[in-house]
């Protein structure tokens, strides 16, 4: 790959807010010069997987307490993909890094394509979809508050308090070669389930249709009245826990 146009340490400052956590017996993944330091729940040996790509302030600790029980509950398994330069992680967070990183978390994991649910949340959509591109057999794919494009300046504008002057060196035409996600998600032949809150003021849910939009049947879309960007999956759990469940248990 060519040096990337959104990883600029003027841009990438916007996008990644990398954190420091502690795990007690990571799962290490080597990406290249770096190791990850990921997590895997794995207490269903006959249950599918779901592979989690978690949101850009967030880290693989934050999602432990809570997240793996929820999981425990529904009968699956879960993995957690950590960023480099997040957690326990090594190097540095950027664009071109972690989408080469996707390849090899998902390489590491003991399960066959037909087996695995990719699950992103806000900026790890992204990485999902990449996911899925990279292996279309995947059976399933969850797109939480999910970033339909990265090729419109408004993404740009409506992350920075003020557009930085280097905008203008941003190549569109290279963003979208790494980043066309109405063709990632041509390319799927699995099942999708879209989940956004209506009135999310990071991600607006007009993402969450176009998304739905793009994607191949069998697809499903939640849009959850209550809550906010990151808290509306607390505020409706129990329709959250039904929603997912349904969409795994039907693959």
């Amino acid at each position: 790959m060519d040096a990337f146009p959104l990883d600029l340490p003027a841009l990438k400052k916007y996008y990644f807010h990398p954190q420091k956590d502690e795990l007690i017996n990571p799962f290490w993944v080597n990406s290249g010069n770096e190791r990850l330091a990921c997590y895997y729940h794995k207490k269903h040996p006959d249950a599918k997987t779901i592979l989690h790509f978690h949101g850009n302030g967030e880290t693989v600790g934050e999602f432990i307490p809570y997240f793996i029980p929820l999981i425990d509950e529904m009968g699956f398994n879960c993995f957690f993909a950590e960023y480099r330069g997040y957690g326990m992680s090594t190097g540095t967070p950027g664009f071109l890094g972690i989408l080469k990183d996707v390849e090899a978390v998902i390489n590491s994991i003991d399960v066959p394509p037909e087996r695995l649910i990719l699950y992103g949340r806000s900026l790890g959509t992204l990485f999902a979809l990449h996911g899925v591109y990279l292996f279309p057999n995947i059976s399933g794919l969850i797109l939480e508050s999910g970033i339909a494009s990265l090729t419109g300046w408004d993404v740009f504008k409506d992350t920075m308090e003020q557009p930085d002057p280097c905008l203008k060196d941003v190549d569109k035409n290279k963003l979208q070669k790494y980043f066309n996600n109405e063709l990632k998600l041509h390319n799927y032949n699995g099942a999708t389930l879209i989940m956004h809150c209506l009135y999310d003021s990071i991600v607006p849910v007009t993402n969450a249709h176009k998304l739905y939009e793009w994607a191949r049947e069998p697809k499903t879309m939640t849009i959850f009245e209550e809550g906010e960007h990151s808290d509306y999956i607390i505020t409706n759990l129990p329709e959250y826990r039904d929603t997912v469940r349904d969409f795994i248990d039907g693959l």
